[in-house]
């Protein structure tokens, strides 16, 4: 759609403050492809923690960082439009689609169309003309005849016979396996032909040493891919045909496991024996070439001969230590007794620790190769080692070791059979239905942007959701009821350090809670606004029910609240309970200085008494203590003249406005309330104006363009108060016995009289200590002379 034509369609509404898209008809998703972006209410938004299928938003974050920008949402929008012939249906939201709804003439289009109709041709629903999500979910409906699932792992399951299955365990034993997306282990198509490689590879090593062996293969050569791929079908059809093969092998006559072949004479000069032999030389190779070398030192200077031997420090070091620690000693030690002339025994004067190993020598390879000896000689030695260097050479050429435990009967057998066409048939099989599956997520992705697309367009680009109270945005994760009200304002906190940060400058009065489920293995935080009413006994502490978008209840605990101003009725009323909480403390501030001094004061007076009793005469100790030091007529005094003077400022202002004519008085009162309350108010409402949602939203990973300010009616919906039903009656006290309504009138009675008597005592006792004062002093002022007599 070009942008001229865009312009002219463009329609907005305003909310919160913020010029909005107007989003009514499935039409409208394509003005969003010319809208400045800056127009958006939202640039972005997590993919976590939204009333939105988690599934769909990965699919619009194409980058996979974990959040949504108007790039991809762009790009989603284009992809509908262009896959969708008629995409009129999206406003409703619904999970299903018509095949006719698809745009054949665009080539993703028409190949939706095709993977549909094969999907509900699997499910057993050819004619259908209407496809759902759930069908698309139904993988092992789509897919039953197959028992692969696309990852390019083939386990031994997949395969029909119990040949193929057994070269599948091979594989995975000597190559090794890997873990498919259920877990299993199984064969790659790299495993396999690593496997089949190194068969080969052991084989034509084998017949180097076994020239007569019948299990030699030609060359394996590696597999080349073929350029064309093979349809799910084909694939299939291809797979039942090598099983078949590997079946009619399995039923042919096979003859038994071949014995060992002659072997090359150059290679094995003993025959089975040779190993052994080769085994025994080895184990003593280093070891008796040091001895001879040691032999041409000691006949190159004498005097070497006591270094390389067993000295008497030897001895001694040797008798302090443990037989483990003597054997490491020993082993150090040279084969026999070095000398210029010495040769090397096989069975008498040899180190004990090489006993053993010189006598299977001596056995296994001087005496068949060699003939009877006793010593071997640097010649004899060299002999030896040149009859076996035939075998030496080929054992150390050997490729394939990998694969050897199997044998060569095995290897050749597994090379001969059809059980590799039969595995590499089922990784086409695999292959080919790697594709269908992503055909399959393809209409998948269809179907989720169909459901969810228009209404999170309507969620970032604007928020009607938000706005109207009938319905719930996608942030918006649940509800709380806490004292007394239900909060419907909540956002999921996945950062409970960093949220607060960003969203105390919201200027909401935010409660932060936990809350927990018997059946979910880990806890929520969520943050609540209080909008309206007042904030109560929220705090810290305070247990409430939350209850999530699924209607399940939660049990929680308030754990952080950022104190803001809630509306305007508590703006007001906050001077007169600042006032309140002042003159509370000051009232508890002078109690508790008065009562910790009156408590100096008796304990002074009480250790005065008994110094007193205990040094002078009764009647002198009387007198000093009556008149030394305050005591407690002081005290008494003391309160005495604080009564008077509390007394009298209070007839003093008593008089004062008395004196005042009644409009005076009234405008008094009502110019001292407007003074003390209008600025709260003022204060208040510009402090409510700037409430701003948005800043929640930031806190939760949104970026939001403009400010989302709260009105009235919103704010009173988002903190809903319960409200007694039309035709409810109320119960007065009939819930209470006879005896507890009884006390209960009797107590209100005689608090009506208390009040009565002392407010009457206390204006009599006001306006006659004011006339006397006043008649005796000609109107002056009662509070100077009463504090001044006070004073003296």
């Amino acid at each position: 759609m070009d942008t001229a034509t865009s312009d002219t369609a463009l329609r907005f509404f305003k909310a919160g403050g913020f010029n909005q898209l107007c989003l009514e008809k499935a039409e409208d998703i394509r003005l969003v492809l010319d809208l400045d972006e800056t127009l958006w209410v939202a640039s972005s938004c997590p993919v976590k923690g939204l009333d939105i299928d988690e599934r769909t938003l990965a699919l619009i974050d194409s980058d996979t960082d974990g959040r949504i920008r108007p790039p991809e949402i762009k790009g989603a929008i284009r992809w509908l439009s262009e896959v969708m012939a008629d995409y009129s249906s999206l406003v409703e939201g619904r999970d299903w689609i018509e095949l006719g709804q698809l745009n054949e003439a665009d080539e993703r289009g028409a190949a939706l169309k095709k993977s549909a109709q094969r999907i509900l041709a699997n499910l057993g629903r050819p004619e259908s003309e209407k496809i759902a999500l759930a069908d698309a979910l139904d993988r092992s409906g789509i897919f039953a005849q197959v028992k692969s699932n696309g990852d390019g792992v083939i386990p031994e399951e997949a395969a029909e016979t119990e040949e193929t299955k057994q070269v599948i365990r091979d594989i995975i034993k000597t190559i090794g396996g890997v873990a498919d997306l259920g877990g299993a282990q199984g064969v790659t198509a790299d495993k396999v032909n690593e496997f089949y490689k190194a068969a080969q590879e052991f084989l034509d090593w084998w017949v180097q040493g076994y020239p007569a062996d019948t299990v030699h293969q030609p060359g394996y050569v590696p597999p080349v891919k073929e350029s064309t791929e093979l349809s799910l079908e084909d694939a299939i059809e291809k797979g039942s045909e090598a099983e078949a093969a590997v079946e009619a092998d399995a039923d042919t006559q096979k003859p038994a496991d071949p014995q060992l072949p002659e072997r090359d004479p150059a290679i094995f000069p003993l025959g089975a024996d040779t190993p052994a032999a080769y085994g025994a030389v080895e184990a003593l190779r280093g070891k008796i070439n040091e001895f001879f070398a040691q032999k041409r030192i000691a006949a190159f200077d004498s005097k070497a001969v006591t270094f390389l031997n067993f000295r008497e420090s030897d001895l001694i070091e040797g008798g302090k230590r443990d037989q483990a620690s003597l054997q490491e000693v020993m082993r150090e030690l040279p084969l026999a007794h070095v000398s210029a002339d010495a040769d090397l025994p096989l069975e008498q004067g040899v180190n004990p620790v090489y006993a053993d190993a010189l006598l299977a020598l001596k056995l296994r390879a001087v005496r068949p190769l060699l003939g009877d000896l006793d010593k071997l000689t640097p010649t004899t030695w060299s002999e030896l080692q040149d009859k076996l260097q035939g075998y030496a050479n080929w054992i150390n050429a050997k490729k394939g070791a990998a694969v050897e435990s199997l044998g060569a009967a095995r290897l050749g057998a597994i090379l001969s059979g059809p059980e590799k066409a039969a595995i590499e048939a089922l990784i086409q099989v695999d292959s080919a239905l790697a594709g269908e599956i992503k055909a399959v997520e393809e209409v998948e992705k269809l179907l989720r942007y169909h459901r969810d697309l228009f209404r999170l367009l309507n969620n970032v680009i604007s928020f009607p959701e938000f706005y109207d109270t009938d319905k719930q945005a996608i942030f918006q994760t649940g509800s709380l009821i806490i004292d007394g009200c239900e909060l419907t304002m909540c956002v999921e906190v996945i950062d409970k350090v960093a949220h607060p940060v960003i969203a105390e400058k919201s200027g909401i009065y935010l409660v932060y809670l936990e809350a927990k489920r018997k059946d979910q293995p880990a806890p929520i935080n969520v943050c609540a606004a209080v909008t309206s009413r007042s904030a109560g006994r929220i705090s810290v502490g305070k247990n409430g029910v939350f209850y999530d978008r699924k209607g399940r209840d939660w049990d929680a605990k308030v754990t952080k609240v950022i104190v803001n101003p809630i509306s305007l009725r508590e703006a007001a009323w906050a001077p007169f309970r600042a006032i309140g909480d002042l003159i509370t403390s000051q009232i508890e501030k002078i109690t508790q200085s008065r009562q910790k001094a009156i408590e100096k004061e008796i304990s002074s007076s009480l250790t005065a008494m008994d110094q007193n009793v205990a040094q002078q005469p009764p009647k002198e100790t009387e007198t000093k203590s009556s008149g030394g030091g305050m005591g407690m007529g002081g005290m008494l005094a003391g309160g005495g003249v604080a009564i008077a003077a509390l007394s009298s400022s209070f007839a003093y202002i008593a008089q004062q406005v008395r004196n005042l004519p009644d409009i005076y008085f009234v405008y008094t009162a009502l110019l001292i309330i407007f003074f003390v309350v209008a600025p709260s108010v003022l204060l208040g409402f510009f402090k409510l104006r700037a409430r701003d949602i948005g800043m929640i939203l930031e806190a939760s990973g949104w970026a939001i363009n403009g400010r989302m300010r709260i009105n009235l009616k919103l704010a009173h919906d988002l903190t809903h108060v319960g409200k007694f039903p039309k035709g409810s009656t109320r119960v007065h006290y009939e819930y209470l016995s006879e005896d507890g309504r009884t006390r209960r009138r009797r107590f209100w009675a005689w608090f009506a009289l208390g009040s009565i008597l002392i407010g009457g005592s206390l204006w009599w006792f006001t306006y006659e200590y004011s006339a006397t004062r006043a008649r005796n002093s000609d109107q002056a002022p009662v509070v100077v002379p009463v504090v001044e007599e006070a004073a003296k």
